[in-house]
C-alpha cells in the first residue's frame, strides 16, 4: 500500500507541488545561466530552457496570491517574479514589484536579461514601439527595460530625438544596447549613442 505524504498540498500539474516549482525552477534557471554562453553545450541550455518554460505553464491553474505567499516564504526572487506572471488573476504590476523587491539588477547583458525573457507574454504589449512600452508603464524604468528585454524583434525608437536624449542611466544604457544592434545607424543616431555613452558613464548601467 502507497502512503501518500502530498496529500494535502496543491499539485497544479504532474505531481508538481508548489515548493518543487520554486526549487526546480531556480535550479534550470541556475544551470542555464552556465552554459548558456558554451556552443558545445547548446542542446543542454535548450533543455533547460524548455524546462523552464514547462515549470511555469505548471502555474497557470495555480491562484496568484498562494505562489505570492511561497515567494514571501522563500525569499523573494527575479524567478519568482517572473512566475507570478504565469500565475491565475496576476496582474503585470504585481510581477514588477516583486522584481524590485528581489533587488535583482536588470543590465543590458544575456545574464541580466534571460528572466525577463520568460514573462508570460500575455501579460505584455503586443508591440516593439518604445513610445508604446513607455505609455505601458510610464512611472518605472525597470518595467520598460524589462519589457525591452523582453523583445523578440528590434526595439522601434519612435520617439523624438529630444525625449531619447533625455533618458535616465538605467533606460539609456538598454536604449544604447539595441541602438548598437542596428547595422546601419544615422549620424543622428550615432549622435544619440554618444550622448546615451556619457549619461551611464560612471554608473552601475556601465557596462
Amino acid at each position: 500500500m502507497r502512503i501518500e505524504y502530498l496529500q494535502g498540498s496543491l499539485v497544479p500539474k504532474d505531481d508538481l507541488t508548489l515548493p518543487y516549482i520554486w526549487v526546480s525552477l531556480h535550479l534550470n534557471a541556475q544551470m542555464e545561466q552556465e552554459t548558456l554562453n558554451n556552443p558545445r553545450l547548446s542542446r543542454e541550455t535548450a533543455r533547460m530552457a524548455n524546462e523552464i518554460s514547462y515549470l511555469l505553464q505548471a502555474l497557470q491553474q495555480v491562484p496568484m496570491q498562494k505562489w505570492f505567499n511561497l515567494c514571501i516564504a522563500s525569499g523573494i526572487t527575479v524567478y519568482g517574479a517572473v512566475a507570478l506572471s504565469w500565475c491565475q488573476d496576476a496582474r503585470i504590476e504585481q510581477v514588477w514589484d516583486a522584481w524590485e523587491a528581489s533587488g535583482f539588477p536588470l543590465k543590458p547583458l544575456p545574464e541580466y536579461e534571460r528572466p525577463a525573457s520568460f514573462i508570460n507574454p500575455a501579460l505584455l504589449p503586443e508591440t516593439n514601439s518604445l513610445s508604446q512600452i513607455i505609455a505601458f508603464c510610464p512611472d518605472k524604468t525597470l518595467p520598460i527595460c524589462a519589457m525591452i528585454a523582453a523583445l523578440k524583434e528590434p526595439l522601434d525608437f519612435d520617439l523624438p530625438v529630444g525625449q531619447l536624449e533625455m533618458a535616465n542611466p538605467q533606460l539609456a544604457s538598454f536604449l544604447k544596447s539595441r541602438m548598437e544592434q542596428k547595422p546601419d545607424r544615422t549620424p543622428e543616431q550615432n549622435d544619440l549613442v554618444n550622448i546615451w555613452t556619457q549619461t551611464i558613464k560612471g554608473t552601475e548601467w556601465e557596462v
